[in-house]
């Protein structure tokens, strides 16, 4: 009896797995990478990725040097399939991946003792190539950062002017990138303002609704018990 109630529950296990595989791989395909590129303000959230960099890319004023560009996340399995779609929408990718560059943060700052620490520990353990960017929220560790020598700094969530005045102090000496509040209508004011990257297309992870994972973690729990069960 013990046996049949294992079998079932593995049964319903399976079934809710295939379930959600099938619903992943229909939805990834057909929404997530697809090439079409609409300047359309009604489809400029959409999961496709191309889709989201088109439209921010077409918000951008002609002869602006500033480039939208995608996070480092993306939805798991799919990354050179996403990035390819964001490179078809007419932006640029940030990092494929964690090695591709050093991207300080506060929680690496607050382990290090500062940002001027941060930055020369990084730059004693990487090669002489690879760049190294620091996230700045105030005027200070802006400062600090190109003074330690950070080839890009990023401003997170700082407002218009704060940017502007952030742009202005760094005048060329590293990349400037923007990332946090970037929408559609706020694009010309930041380009305006002198910025050379801005992290727009942010929700590539976003997930799809629905996915269950609470009853699929719950029948699995129910399974482990019954076969621990029977000793």
């Amino acid at each position: 009896m013990q046996f049949a109630h294992i079998l079932q529950n593995f049964n319903e296990l399976t079934q809710i797995f295939i379930g959600h595989l099938h619903y992943l791989l229909k939805s990834r395909c057909r929404s997530r990478i697809s090439p079409i590129a609409s300047t359309r303000p009604g489809r400029a959230w959409s999961f496709c990725p191309s889709t989201q960099a088109r439209a921010f890319v077409a918000r951008l004023p002609e002869g602006s040097r500033t480039r939208i560009v995608d996070t480092r996340k993306t939805a798991p399995g799919w990354r050179l399939l996403e990035k390819y779609a964001v490179r078809v929408g007419g932006a640029g990718n940030h990092r494929a991946g964690l090695s591709d560059g050093v991207l300080i943060k506060d929680n690496h700052i607050a382990a290090c003792g500062g940002i001027t620490a941060a930055v020369a520990r990084a730059r004693a353990q990487v090669s002489h190539l690879t760049k190294i960017e620091v996230e700045a929220a105030t005027q200070d560790e802006v400062r600090e950062a190109l003074a330690a020598g950070a080839d890009v700094i990023m401003l997170d969530n700082m407002d218009a002017e704060s940017i502007r005045q952030a742009t202005q102090y760094i005048a060329g000496r590293a990349l400037v990138e923007v990332s946090g509040n970037v929408t559609a209508a706020n694009l010309q004011t930041l380009a305006a303002a002198g910025v050379d990257l801005s992290t727009a297309i942010a929700d590539l992870a976003a997930p799809a609704p629905l996915y269950r994972f609470q009853i699929l973690v719950q029948k699995t729990v129910e399974l482990c018990q019954d076969v621990n069960a029977l000793g």
